[in-house]
């Protein structure tokens, strides 16, 4: 999830537990889903906030990792294997190693 108003900011309803949700509902499985949020401003964290209650109660674990220099948070629905996330990156020519990323990711409590 990766959406964006006119204020260059998560629009509210994604934020809300009703939407994790639905989410989570719809994913098989095996799904994961993963959000990114803005970071850095009073408004900005207030989403990140709200959103992290919402999803970690929607799915059965949640883990957040802040990305440098972006001002950002990724929100990720499940374990991410490295061994995965490591192929996806070859398989696509991503360029950079997901490694360190994968590192940083906590989980939300």
């Amino acid at each position: 999830l990766d959406v964006y108003d006119d204020t260059n900011n998560m629009p509210w309803p994604f934020c809300d537990r009703a939407f994790a949700d639905g989410i989570a509902n719809a994913l098989a499985d095996d799904g994961v889903f993963v959000a990114n949020f803005h970071v850095g401003s009073a408004d900005e964290d207030a989403r990140a906030d709200r959103a992290a209650l919402a999803y970690k109660n929607a799915f059965d674990e949640l883990r957040a990792a802040p990305v440098r220099y972006q001002g950002n948070r990724v929100f990720v629905s499940a374990p991410v294997l490295e061994e995965d996330a490591v192929a996806a990156a070859e398989r696509l020519g991503w360029p950079f190693d997901p490694r360190s990323r994968l590192r940083r990711l906590e989980r939300v409590s």
